[in-house]
């Protein structure tokens, strides 16, 4: 039998349907993985690594899940690719109506191609760590061996991040 481990998946889109997207993600797609046990808030974040007048939206989910690393993010890119996203072959950002990232399952350590555990630039961004630290705040990086809140702390991306915190944005976002 296959080993249940949390994955902590990170959702992410700056496009008008992005909003809507996170509801079907948290509501119908990634139950079909396993079991969510956490969410965090919802962040908007100013673009990473190219300019955009759209501000994103970012959050995390953590799941259990029997999937390996590699059926995981297939199944991930699955769900981008159902809602209209095309990932640019090229190295390069842009702005998109849906981002899902496997952050991390459990405390694998993968170095493949189609896949890194845990995710490498995840210490690098607010707008991961925040969310992430609040759902799974003494998770420890298999390589660095901090955790998430550690991370936070010493990150150095001075990027703004602001937690949502009107009732109806969370509403419109993550449903009831």
């Amino acid at each position: 039998m296959p080993r249940v481990e949390t994955a902590y998946i990170q959702l992410g889109g700056n496009k008008p349907d992005t909003p809507d997207w996170f509801f079907r993600c948290v509501s119908e797609e990634i139950p079909l993985l396993g079991k969510i046990t956490a969410l965090s808030s919802c962040y908007e974040t100013e673009p990473w690594g190219f300019d955009s007048p759209d501000r994103f939206l970012n959050a995390v989910v953590a799941v259990e899940t029997d999937l390996s690393p590699e059926q995981l993010m297939q199944t991930l890119l699955r769900i981008e690719k159902k809602a209209g996203r095309h990932r640019k072959s090229e190295k390069g950002y842009e702005s998109r109506i849906l981002d899902l990232d496997v952050l991390a399952l459990g405390e694998q350590i993968v170095n493949k191609k189609t896949i890194i555990l845990p995710h490498p630039r995840l210490h690098l961004r607010n707008f991961v760590l925040q969310p992430f630290s609040q759902i799974a705040a003494q998770w420890v990086h298999p390589i660095l061996g901090k955790t998430t809140l550690e991370l936070l702390a010493g990150c150095t991306d001075p990027s703004e991040i602001k937690r949502l915190t009107n009732q109806y944005a969370a509403l419109a976002i993550f449903g009831g």
